[in-house]
């Protein structure tokens, strides 16, 4: 769904389910919310900014305005609409527009992250604890690694693909930020469509053997490190980096996650 409520975060009004759309009287610039269909939409306050609301349901997408008609979509991930509507709303308004995607999961935010050159510049996400704008975290990262970020975050463990043991989210993105150019291009590469290629896989290999590898360390590959780590602390299986072969499915696995 989009919505444009300003006071989304503070109204309690509960929601009519009758009602698909309001406006009210301009008094600041256009405001654009795009809501994670697990959030309530509320009513919008008459203090709000001129109000276009776009709700999507059963596939097909309709706006209280004259928008011009929206395609008509199969996505079965409300992540991924969502930003396919943001992206649709963008073109349809002007560049000063405000644009608030209201979402708790994590995943919404990594796509916004990834594809904010496609959104309006004034872009921010409502999560439970606070609303975060995109410009700053996008400038933190640099393009690149913004454009990587979906495939970090299918690779580092998602809902579909699993994730590595006793390796959290902050130590892969730390990873993330001083890795070199060539697994940033290997996770890029996870998100488009092409095949895993052995190089790929030697590179990802390469940046898990770096997460696993215990501080003062030098080995040169994920088996060294394995034996390494059975013989000395007796390390039980699921303590111990993947196999060659088990991350190979793991990366298969990411990229399928990361191209949705």
């Amino acid at each position: 769904m989009v919505d444009t409520d300003t006071d989304h975060a503070h109204q309690q009004e509960p929601p009519d389910e009758s009602t698909h759309s309001t406006t009210s009287d301009a008094d600041h610039c256009q405001k654009i919310a795009v809501v994670d269909v697990m959030v309530l939409v509320q009513k919008l306050s008459k203090k709000a900014a001129a109000a276009v609301i776009i709700t999507s349901a059963a596939g097909h997408t309709k706006s209280n305005r004259d928008e011009g008609p929206f395609p008509d979509n199969n996505h079965d991930e409300a992540d991924t609409l969502m930003i396919c509507l943001g992206v649709s709303a963008t073109e349809r308004n002007s560049v000063d527009a405000q644009m608030i995607f209201f979402s708790r999961d994590t995943d919404v935010l990594v796509l916004i992250i990834a594809n904010y050159d496609r959104l309006l510049k004034n872009t921010s996400i409502s999560m439970a604890s606070s609303v975060q704008q995109t410009d700053p975290l996008w400038t933190a990262l640099g393009p690149n690694r913004a454009k990587a970020l979906p495939g970090l975050h299918a690779f580092s463990g998602g809902d579909n693909t699993g994730r590595f043991a006793r390796i959290g989210k902050s130590t892969w993105l730390k990873l993330f930020m001083e890795a070199e150019e060539d697994v940033i291009k290997a996770l890029c590469t996870l998100c488009d469509d092409v095949d895993v290629s052995d190089d790929l896989q030697l590179t990802l290999a390469q940046f898990v053997y770096t997460a696993c590898r215990p501080k003062g360390i030098q080995l040169s590959s994920i088996p060294e490190l394995r034996w390494h780590l059975f013989c000395k602390y007796m390390a039980e299986s699921e303590k111990l980096p993947p196999t060659l072969g088990a991350l190979k499915q793991h990366i298969l696995r990411a990229r399928v996650q990361a191209r949705v």
